[in-house]
């Protein structure tokens, strides 16, 4: 950080990553590349430091979907408030682990028994 920033730190297993520059147009594949690239340049290789980081990007055009992640990888992406609901960290950091979705006949995420179905958006949920 320069002066004029703050002292940057992880606190509660918390990082902001703070990018200068425009991020409006930008695909959620090229923001989170941003991102990895100055947390890394803030805290050093992240996967070699941390088992799980979930990135928390805000809204732009283009994110599809609510979430994703790499299978049996560190990384996983949620799009804006979806940071904050159980069933879908479960479920993303779920195929961190190597768990494919959980679908119910040939529809793909119509279980809702489990977290690797449906995602609920809802921090108190889901109640079966």
């Amino acid at each position: 950080p320069t002066p004029d920033e703050p002292a940057r730190s992880i606190t509660n297993g918390v990082y902001t990553v703070f990018l200068n520059e425009n991020i409006s147009g930008l695909t959620n594949s090229e923001l989170q590349t941003k991102v990895v690239n100055q947390a890394t340049a803030d805290l050093g290789t992240l996967n070699t430091q941390f088992d799980h980081v979930m990135l928390c990007l805000p809204p732009i055009a283009g994110f599809g979907g609510i979430a994703y992640a790499y299978v049996n990888w560190y990384l996983s992406v949620y799009k804006d408030a979806w940071c904050n609901y159980p069933s879908a960290q479960l479920h993303e950091i779920g195929h961190n682990i190597g768990l494919a979705h959980s679908n119910e006949g040939t529809t793909t995420y119509a279980d809702q028994t489990g977290m690797m179905g449906y995602s609920y958006s809802s921090d108190e949920g889901p109640r079966q």
